[in-house]
């Protein structure tokens, strides 16, 4: 080997070891949720020529194969999203001046089928000449979508909560608050200074005996959930009544590590002697809305903990991001069939009548159920001699009824079809019929099915999703309408449910 080859090769050594430095701090670096593996991409600049090596990941990644891109910056620098393009160049230029000592972004970047992802870069230059210009810049680039999925449902969480009309409290195992919303502040006039670390004990008052706080620690450290009112004390010395329901929260070794307080102002109804009934009322839909949010709340907290504690295994960061995914829409349909179940109890729900074509409805109902989470559950859903006739009724509890009983006959059959039929008797009632080839519902049950909460398969061991409400919703919106539904259902054969409501005449103003 010459001089020269040995200089050159003793160059080619130095700049391999650099690269596994600069490789080596990546793999210790915990600031970001990376997954240090065949799941990251590398890539390499060579700043003079313009060429850029890049692995088949980081191409995959985008949906392409690696021969469809040129090996040069613009491939990848053109797909990123306008509003992250200044950044991102930006540091880049910064690194490659030295004034940065990395390179290190998170942008959004188109892929090949249009959509966008979130990428996490990071490079550092390896090689400079003897006037600091560099000449080879590597790195890694890993997709994080999923956590910036997380991330904005946990906005969206905190969002929900900051703007509830509910005193929320956040305290650790000892009652030592962590977290209180806006409505608290509010309520309370403390500011946040003034509750972060201090005990719940100071808005106590001399009202309740200390008998009545032992009960309360004694049911939520035996994990229960407690519900109660108190006394309470503002930071005024203003005295207020408050509903409360406490839940403890569990870690994934089902030690409680939170206790999640959610509480109403009631003085007014407590002054107010002849509202008792309204307050209980309240309490009801208190405890239903705490149970339903904590139920999902406490499994998006687990999942986060696994998420955190699980950030070097990508399978693991988006099995996680799956399920918090869905504890979040089942979070979003509970507190919407709650918020249903309020207005009908609070008789808050009026009757809206109006003139339409009932074709018109179940035209509607067609395209609803034509969407991919349907179709793919390979189901013949068949609307049998829906006539062209007009009527006078509340469109959209009549839709909602509609949907719910289809919506339920989809959840419970395997295979087979769902037939949806509407009759007239007599010209002064209409009979809707939605009939399944599903499960069954045993005999013994059909009075209780339309309770609250009720489930024919409850967790943990039942098979069907589901917060027991939807068929509740459906019975209180037809006696709203002034009608009446029944059902009939064979195990192992199919249901049938059919409900009534009486026609009223077309106002003269609306007739044509």
């Amino acid at each position: 080997m010459s001089k020269e080859q040995l200089l050159e090769r003793i160059a080619e050594l130095e700049e391999e070891v650099l690269y596994l430095k600069f490789e080596a701090n990546l793999c210790n670096n915990n600031t970001a949720l990376i997954a240090w593996d065949t799941k990251t991409a590398v890539w390499e600049w060579d700043y003079t020529s313009g060429k850029v090596n890049f692995s088949a990941k980081k191409a995959q990644m985008l949906g392409y194969n690696p021969d469809e891109l040129e090996p040069n910056v613009f491939s990848f620098t053109s797909k990123i999203h306008p509003d992250d393009y200044e950044s991102t160049m930006e540091s880049m230029r910064e690194h490659l001046c030295g004034n940065l000592s990395v390179y290190e972004v998170e942008y959004r970047i188109r892929t090949k089928d249009g959509n966008w992802k979130w990428f996490y870069d990071k490079g550092e230059v390896i090689k400079r000449d003897l006037g600091g210009k560099p000449l080879k810049i590597v790195g890694i680039v890993n997709d994080i979508t999923h956590r910036k999925q997380i991330e904005s449902e946990n906005k969206k969480l905190r969002k929900a909560i900051e703007c509830s009309k509910e005193s929320i409290i956040i305290t650790d195992a000892y009652g030592n608050i962590e977290y209180v919303n806006q409505y608290f502040l509010k309520m309370t006039g403390y500011s946040t200074e003034d509750c972060y670390g201090k005990n719940l004990n100071m808005l106590r008052t001399k009202y309740h005996t200390n008998d009545y706080y032992d009960n309360l620690w004694q049911t939520i450290k035996s994990g229960s959930t407690w519900e109660g009112e108190f006394l309470n004390l503002k930071k005024n010395g203003d005295q207020y009544w408050e509903s409360a329901i406490i839940s403890p929260v569990f870690d994934e070794k089902g030690e409680i590590i939170n206790f999640v307080g959610v509480k109403r102002d009631i003085t007014n109804l407590k002054l107010a002697g002849g509202k008792l009934k309204r307050r209980d009322r309240f309490k009801a839909i208190v405890k239903s809305m705490s149970y339903e949010i904590l139920k999902p709340m406490n499994a998006i907290m687990k999942f986060s903990e696994l998420l955190l504690s699980n950030y070097n295994s990508f399978d693991n960061i988006k099995k996680y991001s799956h399920l918090i995914s869905y504890r979040f829409k089942e979070l979003f349909v509970s507190n919407k069939d709650i918020l249903a179940i309020s207005r009908i109890k609070c008789d808050e729900m009026a009757k809206v009548n109006s003139k339409f074509n009932i074709l018109t409805l179940f035209t509607e109902l067609k395209e609803f159920f034509n969407k991919p989470q349907f179709k793919e559950r390979r189901l013949d859903l068949i609307f049998i001699g829906i006539d062209d006739f007009w009527i006078y009724a509340d469109y959209n509890k009549l839709i909602r009824i509609l949907y719910s009983l289809i919506e339920n006959a989809y959840k419970f059959t395997i295979e087979g079809s769902i037939w949806v039929s509407v009759n007239k008797l007599d010209d002064n009632i209409l009979i809707f019929r939605v009939k399944d080839t599903g499960v069954g519902i045993p005999r013994d049950r059909f009075d209780l099915i339309f309770q609250r909460y009720f489930q024919i398969y409850p967790p943990p061991h039942g098979i069907f999703k589901g917060n027991g409400l939807s068929l509740s919703i459906v019975n209180g919106m037809v006696t709203l309408m002034g009608g009446k539904i029944w059902l009939e259902s064979k195990i192992g054969v199919g249901s049938e449910f059919y409900f009534s409501i009486p026609l009223t005449s077309i106002p003269p103003i609306l007739r044509c």
